[in-house]
């Protein structure tokens, strides 16, 4: 799971009009 969050925080600065981005914010 840690390494899942980690990617996606990677993706967000890259990419931070994914919407998973706002899932983590949340």
């Amino acid at each position: 799971a840690r390494i899942a969050f980690a990617l996606l925080k990677t993706d967000s600065q890259y990419q931070p009009k994914l919407p998973q981005t706002t899932c983590m914010q949340t």
